[in-house]
């Protein structure tokens, strides 16, 4: 006992934090960033500051912004870049914070979501990223492309569900923080249970709406890679494949939790551009993640073709008007 609460202090020291910034990229989702807002501005622990970059809204993004001026400290950027990889590096070397913390614009945190993430990189041992559940409500989870085939009743959306989760996801339909070889990533953060379990564990990458990196980890392996474009898919968990080859280590601890109420608005319409999609998912699996064996290229293989043909099949729908759903 007396060995661990040394090891306890060791951490706390050797995990110094000094400052946390939180860093919010949005655009048109006037709406969705309230609520966002209005949950930080409900934190238990209410030193932080907060970095948004708007990307051009024509909504009332700033108005709401505005808003929140006196019970928040936030500053804004305007930037019209269409590449998420882009403005995410772009707010991490602008925040002032030692932590930066990642939100989407559409979720709403806990209201221990900044005291959990300062006490992980306390308490954890090397930590290089933190994330935690990502709960999106049962009602929106027809949001997702990803839980297309979790609850369906139709037989044929059902087989292609099974061949699916025992051929790309190993069996494991809900796991946590998880890449397998073939590239499928696990969802099991975006189920209740998420926010049930003990105690903090290691994992393979962080949650897009919900992580937190030291700055200085950020900058020892150089930001983000402009290389990912449009809505720039899998540049984060590229980012965190690069943290763990330095050695550190990637934690899901369930104190850290937000709601991801996911809309269907704003930057949402740009996910559409299926052939950025196909880069940044190659991009990824060949430059940061690589197959180790031939039943890794085959499974990869595998993934890729029904990925593209799933985009094939939305390119279809691109004609059907999106509304704000939110």
């Amino acid at each position: 006992m007396v060995q661990y609460q040394r090891n306890k202090r060791a951490n706390e020291q050797k995990n110094k934090i000094n400052s946390l910034t939180v860093v919010i990229a949005t655009f048109n989702r006037a709406n969705s960033l309230k609520q966002c807002l209005n949950s930080l501005a409900g934190q238990t622990d209410a030193v932080f500051d907060i970095l948004i970059l708007d990307g051009g809204s024509s909504d009332r993004t700033l108005e709401v912004i505005d808003a929140y001026r006196k019970q928040l400290a936030i500053r804004v950027i305007v930037d019209p870049t269409p590449h998420l990889s882009r403005i995410r590096d772009r707010l991490w070397r602008e925040a002032k914070g030692d932590i930066i913390a990642s939100i989407d614009d559409d979720v709403l945190v806990t209201k221990n979501w900044v005291r959990s993430i300062k006490r992980a990189f306390r308490l954890l041992k090397n930590p290089g990223g933190v994330t935690g559940p990502t709960v999106i409500p049962r009602n929106l989870l027809d949001k997702r492309d990803v839980f297309l085939f979790h609850e369906t009743l139709h037989p044929l959306a059902r087989m292609i569900g099974f061949l699916y989760f025992n051929l790309f996801m190993q069996g494991e339909r809900d796991a946590i923080g998880k890449i397998y070889p073939s590239g499928a990533w696990s969802p099991g953060s975006n189920f209740p249970a998420s926010r049930k379990l003990p105690r903090p564990f290691r994992v393979d990458y962080l949650e897009a709406c919900n992580f937190a990196i030291p700055k200085k980890i950020l900058k020892e392996i150089g930001g983000y890679d402009y290389g990912y474009i449009g809505t720039s898919e899998w540049c984060e968990v590229d980012v965190a494949f690069r943290i763990r080859k330095k050695g550190y280590r990637l934690f899901f601890d369930k104190n850290i939790a937000v709601e991801h109420r996911v809309s269907r608005s704003g930057v949402f319409h740009r996910r559409r551009a299926g052939w950025e999609r196909l880069n940044n998912f190659a991009r990824f699996y060949i430059s940061s993640y690589f197959p180790k064996s031939l039943k890794g290229w085959a499974l990869f293989s595998l993934y890729f073709l029904a990925f593209s043909f799933y985009t094939v099949i939305l390119s279809f729908n691109r004609g059907k008007k999106h509304t704000d759903e939110e």
